[in-house]
């Protein structure tokens, strides 16, 4: 009776979100950080199955397109949701209800937060953009800029930081950012840093770095598995 259900949802689905072809065919399989705690999914063709940490929660669904709608099921309670994957892959948004009501409940939505992959994940920095010329302390530095590519065989989560060491030697980082590629698809412009320089940050030429990485420990709240990377010595200097 469930697997009607979903069949049934799938197929409204297929008539009213005409749009949804048009969407970039992302993987729902990863780990996620959602409005019901950590979630983790499994992908297999168009059906993913999955749990969350709130009350024994379980999950399935039928994908379509950009789409994922299914039923939920807790220890004493059951229901119906329908969830959109944001284009970059990353995020979803979406609703769910009981079973017993007849319209949407509450909202829930999640970020990516690891994919796990079972082929080869490897990526590399395509072209880059490192800041150059003067600048001062305690002011927003832009300029710089990187695209990747995904050179290995799956989908993946890639997380990408800008460095910097100034003239004592002292490193600092941006902010972390992270993309979900497809094999072959490459990022287009789309990833750039902001650094907040610092009022501790010393006089003098400053080196830049970008790397990638393949991985990113929720705990620990650091980047693992170095993919690639890209330095320049005395990229631009902090002149006061």
């Amino acid at each position: 009776m469930r697997f009607v259900k979903l069949v049934e949802m799938a197929l409204v689905l297929s008539f009213l979100c005409t749009s949804v072809s048009l969407a970039q065919n992302c993987d729902w399989t990863g780990t996620w950080s959602t409005s019901f705690n950590k979630m983790v999914l499994q992908q297999s063709g168009n059906t993913v199955t999955g749990t969350y940490d709130y009350n024994g929660g379980q999950i399935q669904g039928i994908v379509s397109g950009n789409n994922l709608v299914g039923s939920w099921t807790e220890t004493s309670k059951a229901g119906i949701f329908d969830f959109t994957m944001a284009n970059d892959c990353n995020s979803f948004s979406g609703n769910w209800r009981y079973d017993t009501s007849s319209g949407w409940s509450g909202s829930w939505s999640g970020t990516r937060t690891s994919a796990p992959s079972t082929g080869t994940v490897n990526a590399q920095i395509e072209r880059y953009y490192f800041p150059t010329g003067d600048w001062y302390r305690g002011s927003n530095q832009g300029g710089a800029n990187l695209d990747i590519i995904n050179t290995g065989d799956v989908g993946h989560l890639f997380w990408v930081k800008y460095s910097v060491m100034d003239h004592r030697g002292q490193w600092y980082d941006a902010n972390l950012q992270s993309v979900y590629l497809n094999p072959g698809e490459e990022t287009n412009g789309s990833i750039s840093f902001v650094w907040p320089i610092p009022d501790g940050a010393a006089l003098g030429n400053c080196q830049g770095r970008f790397t990638v990485w393949g991985g990113y420990d929720e705990n620990a709240d650091s980047v693992y598995n170095l993919l690639d990377e890209q330095d320049l010595a005395a990229a631009f200097r902090i002149v006061g």
